[in-house]
């Protein structure tokens, strides 16, 4: 114990040497205790960085803070006259509400069909993939959850699902592209992906598929 003492002290004389406060020798140093060797740390608060690496929608460079997507959400009730013969919400009323979900989302941020519509652009469906996991019945309240897992310049690829409290009753994928006012296959243009990027997933990816 005496040796270690001795050590402690000589690696206290440099610090002393140069000024150093006790309170800062603490923060730095191994100081004895009765009961054996205690290691005080550095209190001082540190931010740990990514080098060169930007926060994602933060906008400070370096930050490691990940921000997840919102999903947009919008609440329905299932009306009896959707039902099918076995008093379930009828498999194609599904299809129609997915749809409901992602004319909603559009609206929200500015993105309503008529006004893509009068701005040279139609957002068209090229692919639906949808899986049915537990049936709904009458006077239901379901969420439609909808988001974009995948916003490329060519095409757009959605994730959807709804829900019955936490239950997933429906998924639902879909293929989209944008098109000119003829059908023609165009690039989605910037103001399509800017607002969108609350509901990306990854916005700053502008890949060409």
């Amino acid at each position: 114990m005496a040796r270690l003492q001795q050590r402690v002290e000589q690696r206290l004389r440099p610090a002393r040497a140069l000024g150093v406060g006790a309170r800062q020798q603490q923060h730095r140093l191994a100081v004895l205790r009765p009961e054996g060797l205690h290691v005080q740390l550095d209190r001082r608060p540190v931010t740990h960085r990514s080098e060169g690496t930007p926060s994602r929608r933060s906008g400070t460079p370096g930050a490691s803070v990940l921000q997840v997507p919102a999903r947009h959400q919008h609440p329905v009730k299932v009306r009896f006259y959707e039902l099918d013969p076995y008093g379930h919400l009828n498999h194609s009323v599904y299809v129609q509400l997915f749809e409901t979900g992602r004319i909603e989302l559009l609206d929200s941020v500015g993105l309503g069909l008529h006004d893509l519509e009068e701005r040279g652009y139609r957002f068209v469906v090229s692919r639906i993939e949808t899986r049915f996991r537990a049936s709904a019945v009458g006077g239901d309240a379901l969420v439609i959850e909808t988001e974009v897992v995948e916003n490329r310049r060519a095409s757009s690829r959605w994730g959807q699902r709804i829900l019955r409290g936490d239950e997933v009753l429906a998924t639902q994928e879909v293929l989209a592209a944008v098109t000119d006012t003829d059908g023609r296959p165009v690039r989605s243009p910037d103001f399509m992906a800017e607002a969108l990027a609350p509901y990306t997933n990854d916005p700053d990816d502008e890949g060409d598929a």
